[in-house]
């Protein structure tokens, strides 16, 4: 659950986050976050990518979409998705994961982000 201090919100924008390890094949990186509605009742589309190039669209492997209208004005919803890296990839990657999400409409709040790996 949120700890109650709303880490990011986003108004039509987005935030991007270099997480600082190279991407590994074979692996499986699990994203979860929770979202927020307001208590207006706004709600949104969101987006949530992992890619390996700073939100690069050509270098994004997963995204998880949705929408947080669904959830009580107020409350949180946790989401997760999981993103395999199947050893496709070519050769080793390069560049760094980087963590990207994005809101189309009015205001999503975002809490409780964590990218685990697994092999």
């Amino acid at each position: 659950m949120p700890d109650g201090k709303t880490i990011l919100w986003l108004n039509k924008g987005s935030a991007t986050q270099d997480l600082g390890i190279i991407p590994q094949q074979k692996t499986t990186y699990t994203v979860t976050l929770q979202v927020g509605r307001r208590l207006d009742g706004a709600s949104s589309d969101f987006h949530v990518a992992l890619s390996d190039h700073r939100g690069d669209p050509s270098g994004t492997w997963c995204v998880l979409a949705g929408n947080n209208g669904f959830i009580t004005p107020g409350t949180w919803h946790e989401f997760t998705f999981s993103c395999p890296i199947d050893g496709s990839l070519g050769p080793p990657a390069t560049d760094t994961l980087w963590l990207t999400i994005a809101s189309d409409g009015p205001q999503v709040d975002i809490d409780s982000v964590s990218v685990t790996q697994n092999q």
